[in-house]
Parts: structure tokens; sequence; C-alpha cells
């Protein structure tokens, strides 16, 4: 892994490792995909992470422009096809996350492209296939209901970018208080 950011090891260096929320942050950092680190939260038996999209409002808002730091991580120009997916990601009704996730539509299958528009499933769940990791930029204490803020980008097992996302994390992923 390399360097975290100067903010993200300021945020890991001064929490009390063994809080929910430095635990949480150490498996999100271990881990290759967010999706798999939720899933591990969401114990209720039979219950999986879905997505649920986020409807703006009447007409739906263009999607937020790709901030020009994850433009440049992701390495693309202002050709490059850049879709957007926002959603919150949910366990038995309770919301654990909510992302922006801009992926590079010309990098995956069309039926990845065409779950990403119409299905229910996560980001990580559709692009497993790809043996996908991530790279995290940034973290950050988020306001309630959150509690973290996360920046990373997903690649390819090749090393090729696939996406930036922005995640807000509630606390209800911790479990009760």
């Amino acid at each position: 892994m390399t360097s975290l950011s100067a903010s993200l090891a300021a945020y890991a260096s001064g929490m009390d490792r063994d809080t929910p929320e430095a635990l949480f942050l150490q498996k999100l950092l271990a881990a290759r995909s967010a999706t798999d680190v939720l899933q591990d939260y969401c114990a209720i038996e039979g219950e999986t992470i879905r997505v649920e999209q986020m409807a703006g409002d009447a007409p739906p808002l263009p999607p937020p422009p790709l901030p020009a730091p994850l433009r440049q991580a992701l390495g693309v120009g202002s050709e490059e096809r850049i879709a957007h997916r926002r959603v919150r990601l949910v366990c038995a009704g309770q919301v654990f996350s909510e992302a922006d996730n801009w992926y590079l539509a010309d990098r995956l299958t069309p039926e990845m492209n065409a779950a990403l528009l119409h299905g229910d499933t996560p980001f990580g769940r559709i692009v497993a296939p790809l043996n996908p990791y991530r790279h995290t930029l940034d973290a950050a204490a988020a306001d309630a209901p959150y509690f973290l803020k996360v920046t990373a980008i997903l690649r390819a097992e090749n090393g090729q970018p696939l996406s930036a996302v922005i995640e807000l994390y509630h606390r209800a992923v911790l479990g009760p208080a």
C-alpha cells in the first residue's frame, strides 16, 4: 500500500484503536472492497448489502462533476466517458453508507454497465470478476449522522483505474450505540 494522505494519517493516528470507528476504518483500509466490509457488518442472517438509488429533485439534477484531483488520480482526460452513480448501501432497511461513484464505463463489460444502470447490486460485486482493489486517498471525520468520509480509487487487478468514489459512512454500520 502506498503512503496515506496527511489528513488520513492524522485522522487514523488520532483515533483510539479500540473504538468501533477505528476498527471499521482499519477493516476498510485493509479490504479490497468496501462492499465486502459492509457485508461483514450486515450480520443479520439472510441479509445482504443492496443498493438504493438516491433520487434527486424532480427533474433529476445532473450528476456532480468529477473533482479534478479524482480525475487526475484516475488518469483520464476530458474525452473519456465517465458515468456516475449516487447510491445508498443498505442492510435490513438501515443505511450503512452513501456514495458518489464516478466510473469508467468503457472499461467495464456491457453486462456490468447494464447492472449498474438498472440493478440494486453494489459496484464492488458487479466488478468482482475484474478482481478489483481499493486505494484510499483520504479519510476524515464526518458530521452526524455520519462518522467517516472516505475518498478512494478502485482499480482492476491489472492496476487499471475503474472508478473514483466519495463515501459517507453512517453510524448505523457500527451497530447500536
